[in-house]
C-alpha cells in the first residue's frame, strides 16, 4: 500500500528601487510603528490563548480518571509509527488492544462482548449509532486515543465492553510550538482491491479562535468481507466519507466554549457468491444468477456537540456540554433474486436520533483527596419501516404460491436515559491510589430498568514503567 503526503512549498520574491528607499524609510515610518504595535498585541493574544488552551486541555483530562482499569494508550508518535499511520482506519488502531477483535460485518468485540463499545470526544460521550459496515470516526483528527477496559471507575456507564476516549488535535504551530493562523495537508492513499482515498486537514488560531477541519473520501472494490476464496469479491464496492471539524473560543484564560461535529456517509454493495441454486420459484421471473444479485446499503450519521468549560479554581473544574446525533440505515434487496434465493426481500430502513446533556465536575478537597461527579441525560426517538414481499407457507414452512405477498412491519418509539455518578479519588501515597463511588442509571426506551452500581478500584505503582491495579465493579447495560 502506497501513502503519499505533499508538503507545503512556498516560493517567495521580494524587490526595492533604491532611488527610493530614504523616502520610503520616512513615509512608512509612522505606519510600520503602528503595524509593530498590532504585530505585538496580535503575538501576545496568540500566547495567551496557546497558554491557556494547554492548561484547559490538562484540566478537562483530569475530569476522567482510570483508576482500577486497564487503560492502552495511543498517543500520535504511535499513530504515526502504524503502517498508514493517520490514514489507518480507526477499527485497524483498536485491534493493536490485547483482547480486540473483529468480525466479518467490520464490528468490534472486545473480551468476547458484542459491540458495546462507548465513544468519548475530549470527554463527552457520543451517542450510539445504527450499527452498519462503514466507521463514524476517523483516525485522523486523533491525537491520542485511551482504550480502558476491566473494572472502570463510576465515570463510565451504559457501554462499558470498552471506552474508547478520543483527544482530538490542536491548532496548528510553528517550529516554536506557538499557534499560527494556519496549516493543513492534503494526502491520497492508494492500496489493493481498488482502495483510493484522499484526505484533508486544515487547522490553525485567529486571534481567540483555534479550528481544526478534516475530511475523508475514498472507495474500494473489497467493503464487506469478501464470502469467497477468490481473490477479488463479486459486487462489493464501497464509496465512503467521512468529516470532522472542532471549533475553540477562548472566552477569558479560565474558560472557553467549543463546538464539535462529524459525518459519515457510506454506501456499500452486498458481496455475492456464484453457483447458488435458487430455492424459491417466482411467477413470470428468471432466476438471476446468485452472482448477479444486486442488493445495497447506505448509511448516514452526524453529531454535533456544544461544550463550555471553565476552570473557577486551582480546586475546582467543570465542562457541561449539549450533544445531539442523527443516525440512518437503509437496506434495499435484490427484489427477485432476494426472493428465489432467500424467500424474503425486505427493504429496511432504521432511524435513530438522539439529544441530550452531559456535565462532569472535579473538585480537589485536598492533597489526598479528588471528588467527582457528573449527570447524562438523553433522549431518543427511533423507528423502523420494514417492507418486506415474502411467499405464502404451509405451518412447515413450505412454499405454498409462487406469487408472493408484501408484509408492512413498522415499529416506532422513544425513550430516555439518566445517569449520574459521584467517586473519590483517593491518593494514599505518591505510589497508592483508590478509587471508590456509585454510579445510578434508568433507562426507559423498550424496557424500563434501574440499577445502583457500586464501583471500587486500586493501583500500586511499582515503578515508572509497572503498575498493578485491581478493581470491582456491577454493570448496567441497556438494550442497543
Amino acid at each position: 500500500m502506497i501513502f503519499f503526503q505533499p508538503r507545503t512549498l512556498g516560493v517567495a520574491v521580494a524587490a526595492a528601487l533604491s532611488s527610493l528607499t530614504s523616502m520610503s524609510a520616512l513615509a512608512q515610518q509612522a505606519p510600520a510603528s503602528a503595524a509593530a504595535v498590532q504585530s505585538s498585541e496580535a503575538e501576545a493574544t496568540l500566547g495567551l490563548v496557546s497558554v491557556s488552551s494547554k492548561r484547559l486541555d490538562s484540566a478537562r483530562n483530569a475530569l476522567s480518571p482510570d483508576t482500577g482499569s486497564s487503560i492502552y494508550n495511543f498517543n500520535s508518535d504511535d499513530i504515526a509509527r502504524l503502517p498508514l499511520g493517520d490514514a489507518t482506519p480507526m477499527n485497524q488502531v483498536l485491534l493493536q488492544v490485547p483482547g480486540v477483535v473483529q468480525d466479518s460485518f467490520g464490528q468490534l468485540h472486545v473480551r468476547g462482548d458484542h459491540s458495546n463499545l462507548q465513544y468519548r470526544i475530549n470527554g463527552v460521550v457520543v451517542p450510539e449509532a445504527i450499527s452498519g459496515f462503514g466507521q463514524m470516526l476517523d483516525t485522523r483528527f486523533a491525537n491520542e486515543i485511551n482504550v480502558l477496559t476491566g473494572a472502570l471507575p463510576a465515570q463510565y456507564g451504559l457501554r462499558t465492553a470498552g471506552i474508547v476516549d478520543i483527544h482530538t488535535k490542536g491548532a496548528a504551530t510553528d517550529e516554536d510550538d506557538q499557534p499560527r493562523p494556519f496549516g493543513g495537508e492534503v494526502g491520497t492513499v492508494l492500496g489493493s482491491n481498488g482502495r483510493r482515498e484522499v484526505n484533508t486537514q486544515l487547522q490553525g488560531t485567529v486571534d481567540r479562535l483555534s479550528y481544526y477541519l478534516s475530511g475523508t473520501w475514498g472507495e474500494s472494490n473489497l467493503g464487506i468481507e469478501n464470502p469467497t476464496a477468490q481473490r477479488s469479491a463479486i459486487h462489493d464496492h464501497t464509496r465512503q466519507t467521512r468529516s470532522f471539524g472542532m471549533l475553540s473560543y477562548l472566552l477569558d484564560p479560565d474558560s472557553r466554549v467549543s463546538f464539535m461535529f462529524g459525518s459519515s456517509n457510506g454506501h456499500f454493495q452486498i458481496p455475492t457468491r456464484p453457483g447458488l441454486d435458487p430455492q424459491y420459484m417466482l411467477a413470470g421471473a428468471v432466476p438471476p444468477l446468485s452472482q448477479d444479485l444486486n442488493a445495497n446499503q447506505s448509511e448516514k450519521t452526524d453529531f454535533q456537540i456544544l461544550s463550555y468549560q471553565r476552570k473557577v479554581s486551582p480546586q475546582l473544574d467543570y465542562q457541561v456540554s449539549l450533544f445531539n446525533r442523527s443516525s440512518r440505515t437503509q437496506y434495499v434487496p435484490d427484489s427477485v433474486g432476494d426472493l428465489v434465493y432467500n424467500g424474503v426481500a425486505a427493504n429496511i430502513a432504521r432511524t435513530n436520533t438522539a439529544y441530550g446533556l452531559q456535565t462532569d465536575a472535579s473538585y480537589k478537597l485536598d492533597a489526598a483527596h479528588t471528588l467527582r461527579g457528573g449527570l447524562f441525560v438523553q433522549r431518543e426517538r427511533y423507528g423502523v419501516n420494514n417492507q418486506s414481499t415474502v411467499f405464502p407457507a404451509d405451518s412447515n414452512g413450505a412454499q405454498t404460491s409462487d406469487v408472493p405477498i408484501g408484509i408492512v412491519d413498522n415499529a416506532h418509539g422513544s425513550g430516555s436515559t439518566i445517569g449520574v455518578y459521584l467517586q473519590d479519588e483517593w491518593k494514599l501515597s505518591d505510589n497508592l491510589t483508590f478509587n471508590y463511588g456509585a454510579r445510578y442509571d434508568k433507562v426507559n426506551t423498550i424496557v424500563s430498568e434501574q440499577q445502583l452500581s457500586p464501583r471500587l478500584g486500586v493501583t500500586y505503582d511499582w515503578s515508572p514503567r509497572t503498575r498493578f491495579h485491581a478493581g470491582y465493579a456491577r454493570y448496567f447495560t441497556p438494550p442497543p
